[in-house]
């Protein structure tokens, strides 16, 4: 059967053959490059996604505080001391009052210093 084609024939078949095979490649490459795209498109999506999410996150606890019924904070807190199994609370954060149990005596700065 080799005998009956034409050089001629057989040349034109090669030709035909490299051109389809070199297409093929070139499709190929085309699709990786498509599909490399892609995942950087979805990377990025991803990261813009985690960021928004965090700053929505981050909104939705500003605003839970802004509703919550709470104090200012430009208002004292209520200190609570407790003297003699009495608890009191006071809006005044002043200091809490000392008897001779509550209040140590320390020893002089001297001792405590640990350097020079």
């Amino acid at each position: 059967p080799d005998a009956t084609v034409s050089p001629d024939a057989k040349d034109r078949t090669i030709e035909e053959l490299r051109g389809e095979n070199f297409n093929l490649k070139v499709d190929n490459l085309g699709k990786q490059n498509f599909i490399r795209q892609l995942v950087v498109d979805r990377e990025q999506m991803l990261g813009e996604i985690k960021k928004i999410s965090f700053e929505l996150g981050a909104a939705r606890s500003r605003v839970a505080q802004l509703e919550a019924p709470g104090q200012s904070r430009d208002e004292p807190r209520p200190v609570a001391t407790v003297t003699h199994d009495q608890v009191t609370v006071s809006a005044d954060p002043g200091p809490p009052p000392q008897t001779a149990r509550e209040s140590p005596t320390l020893p002089s700065r001297k001792r405590w210093r640990l350097w020079g």
